[in-house]
């Protein structure tokens, strides 16, 4: 089938159910056509043409025959390289055929299970319907309603690399089943998590420690935003801090666990507060602030592939000591990175105390210019950094704009497990090569153990580009800030000169 036999995609679909009713008896071609139109009604036509016709008509049979199977609570998944013999057409792809009840984060999870194998995606479909399964066969309802029906069911079919071995293909099957599972655990437990913090924002009415009745104010207003579709829930855990004679354990909840902390946990045994670095051991227990930001170590398998954040809420007791605490893991939704920090609980605080001690009058240049580097500042990082350090880095950064040399900042994260370099370079000379050596220079110096970027354009001479890298933990690391701006700032020249010379 090519572009000089049908013209457009009804032409195409007229053809498909011709063929359903030459190959079929008369009540299942007029089943298997229907859905077929729905089944494709995604793909463009052009994608369409690029495919055989016998490889289009045996994947949508193949698919019918799929979704004659009720996938109950668990998910199906058939991975198979489709035999001419066996299945009565082939392709040069493997097959990939998941159906499951249709909740949140279902493509987005199988993509990344497939991209983490680095196999090429080559062609996604993708259906929701409510079925009505009877006597053997399947009538399909097309899903219209938002919200999400109980009753609906996701089929999608991927096309990837092929893979021939019987071993492999049962290993991708195998990844697939277990995201899947983690998908529906985070999914189920969502609303409950919600609950949970939406029942410690009502615990939070006076202020215990040393925080103020302001901060509880302002810790309210963060976690009532936080449920207001700020924050994906993944995980919840809570630990209880108990005191071993001359240290304290820092022991998990029995039964605390929701989410795919269920499933796998960072932190499910207990540990000593003196075996931490210090820097932990002094943010777990100091009593002035309420709230410890943080990644987990674990990348998420589940919507993005991304290093989760930890949001620990502390426990006190009437003493104002620190006795526990309640850790939230998830992903902060898109709307948070589209929102000013001015806009957010916490933030705005923060911000607001750096514009303040900055001596800069508010409306003049110095302080406009302050302002919009912390609106742009790195998300995560803002949640992060005390108000001190964040003054003192933004207003490093304030100085060298507009000045085309190359400059870095380090910080190492609350429980040792990152540091976050940024690296500021002169956009003219920055490009992949660049990055590539800026990053191989920071995972050797660092003894990285994984490392990802991001890189930032403004109206500004100079690019940002955000190095996100795992470490192992240790006490009082010593960061080679001077040292890799030395080494950077090398490479930096070498291709200031390329330039020049037209290399």
């Amino acid at each position: 089938m090519n572009a000089l036999t049908v013209t457009n995609k009804t032409q195409f679909l007229q053809k498909l159910t011709q063929t359903f009713h030459d190959r079929l008896g008369p009540e299942e071609a007029v089943l298997v056509a229907e859905f077929a139109s729905h089944f494709l009604q995604h793909l463009p036509f052009d994608e369409l043409l690029q495919r055989r016709f016998t490889d289009v008509y045996g994947t949508v049979l193949s698919a019918w025959h799929f979704v004659q199977s009720d996938p109950g609570e668990q998910a199906l998944v058939k991975v198979f390289n489709p035999d001419l013999e066996e299945d009565g057409w082939q392709s040069s792809h493997t097959l990939l055929f998941v159906l499951h009840r249709n909740i949140p984060f279902l493509i987005d999870s199988l993509r990344m299970a497939i991209n983490q194998r680095e196999l090429n995606i080559h062609s996604i479909y993708y259906t929701v319907f409510r079925p009505q399964r009877q006597q053997g066969i399947v009538a399909l309802e097309v899903a219209t309603q938002t919200p999400r029906d109980p009753a609906e069911e996701a089929l999608m079919v991927l096309e990837v690399d092929r893979h021939s071995e019987a071993t492999a293909l049962a290993a991708l099957r195998g990844d697939l089943e277990q995201v899947l599972h983690e998908v529906r655990t985070a999914v189920a437990d969502f609303p409950v998590m919600r609950e949970r913090a939406l029942a410690i924002l009502e615990e939070l009415q006076t202020a215990p420690g040393k925080l103020q009745q302001s901060d509880m104010e302002e810790a309210r207003a963060f976690i009532q935003w936080l449920t207001s579709d700020h924050f994906t829930f993944l995980g919840y855990d809570e630990h209880d801090f108990v005191r071993r004679k001359s240290d304290i354990e820092v022991r998990q909840v029995t039964g605390s666990e929701l989410g795919i902390l269920r499933l796998h946990n960072e932190r499910q045994h207990p540990v000593r507060l003196n075996q931490l670095p210090v820097q932990t051991r002094e943010a777990m227990t100091r009593n002035d602030d309420l709230f410890i930001f943080a990644k987990s170590a674990q990348r998420s398998r589940v919507h993005r592939p991304a290093y989760p954040d930890y949001i620990a809420i502390k426990k006190f007791n009437d003493k104002g000591q620190v006795v526990g605490e309640r850790r939230f893991l998830g992903l902060y939704t898109a709307r948070v990175y589209n929102e000013r920090p001015d806009e957010i609980p916490l933030l705005r605080a923060k911000v607001n105390r750096v514009l303040e001690r900055s001596g800069f009058p508010r409306d003049d240049y110095a302080g406009k210019e302050l302002d919009q580097i912390l609106t742009v500042y790195p998300r995560d990082q803002l949640f992060q950094m005390e108000s001190e350090e964040l003054l003192k880095v933004a207003t490093a950064i304030l100085y060298i704009q507009e000045r085309r040399h190359i400059r870095l900042f380090m910080r190492e994260d609350v429980y040792g497990e990152f540091v976050t370099c940024l690296v500021f370079v002169p956009r003219e000379l920055y490009c992949t090569e660049l990055r590539q050596d800026m990053e191989e220079a920071i995972s050797n110096m660092l003894d990285a153990q994984g490392i990802e970027f991001t890189t930032y354009f403004s109206e500004s001479v100079l690019a940002r580009t955000q190095f996100t890298v795992r470490v192992t933990p240790e006490n009082n690391r010593t960061l080679p800030e001077a040292l890799l701006q030395v080494e950077i700032a090398l490479h930096d020249s070498e291709f200031a000169l390329a330039g020049v010379s037209g290399e």
